[in-house]
């Protein structure tokens, strides 16, 4: 039985896809590394759950999920503004170190593997 995952498995688990595009190279062996997660489970997650919840939410048959510790607020709320408009820019959240480092370490592995080649 495939685990369930936390808010921030979730969060990393979305970094990564946009580090590792589908469609590239071994992306999910990579994300599975990142994770420090199964192959199987990340395949699990992504087929599953990732896939077929993209189905849903384009269909308008899923409801997204609300997590307590979620500091954001929905695209509409965060640009409106008191008076109803919405032509605000939404606020920017920065990289914390852990996804710069990470960054940093994917550069180099990829700077590594051209190098051997």
């Amino acid at each position: 039985m495939i685990p369930p995952w936390t808010r921030d498995n979730d969060k990393r688990f979305e970094l990564a896809l946009v580090i590792f595009p589908e469609g590239s190279p071994y992306f999910l062996e990579y994300i599975a590394e990142f994770l420090q997660k199964p192959l199987e489970e990340v395949k699990y997650y992504y087929d599953a759950i990732l896939v077929y919840d993209v189905v849903l939410i384009e269909s308008g048959k899923y409801a997204l999920p609300k997590y307590p510790e979620d500091y954001y607020v929905s695209l509409t709320e965060a640009t409106e503004s008191k008076h109803g408009e919405t032509n605000q820019i939404p606020r920017i959240i920065p990289w914390t170190e852990e996804e710069h480092r990470f960054v940093k370490d994917i550069n180099l592995g990829f700077l590594l593997i051209e190098e051997e080649s």
